[in-house]
């Protein structure tokens, strides 16, 4: 009884922590849907700097693609527009850089895994100790390219999303079925 009752427990609190959610306040959000905050952002900051979106119009702009991505409408402009310093600070386009980033480091997961042939707990611990001979001699330090073209030369494939989404249907479909 107290087996089931404590394994019951752990998996509500590895859910509880694991949850996915959307939400309107992008530094509140999960792994899942953050994303959809960066695409968000990108598309405001498109449109407005293409002037096909006036400074006046950003926060029912705002709200009417809050709705189509996240499935939420903010109450309010601190719910919408205005939640972030990075505009009213000038920064624009920072935060578009996310997106790319989590896509390379799950094509670079999914390339070290094949690299190494070894199961992700090993894994980790080679990376941890420094990954050289380990994963075959693949060094990113070695390739000084940009982004686009390291993630080719590490990989052998361009960037593609295909790698992040499939990592996170492995780590989150688990989670919600059964």
């Amino acid at each position: 009884m107290f087996l089931h009752s404590s394994a019951r427990f752990l998996r509500r609190a590895y859910l509880a922590v694991n949850a996915v959610r959307p939400t309107l306040i992008r530094v509140d959000a999960d792994e899942v849907t953050y994303n959809l905050h960066i695409i968000l952002r990108f598309e405001i900051e498109k449109r407005l700097f293409a002037g096909t979106l006036a400074v006046a119009d950003l926060p029912a702009a705002w709200k009417a693609l809050a709705q189509e991505l996240l499935g939420l409408t903010p109450a309010n402009d601190r719910e919408g527009v205005l939640q972030d310093v990075h505009w009213s600070g000038g920064m624009f386009g920072l935060l578009s850089k996310l997106l790319p980033c989590n896509m390379m480091a799950a094509q670079f997961w999914y390339k070290a895994q094949a690299i190494c042939r070894v199961w992700t707990r090993t894994l980790r611990a080679v990376i941890s100790r420094g990954c050289s001979a380990g994963c075959g001699g693949t060094s990113m330090s070695r390739a000084g390219v940009r982004y686009r073209e390291l993630v080719k030369v590490v990989t052998g494939d361009a960037l593609t999303p295909k790698h992040l989404l499939r990592y996170l249907r492995e780590r989150y479909l688990p989670l919600y079925r059964g």
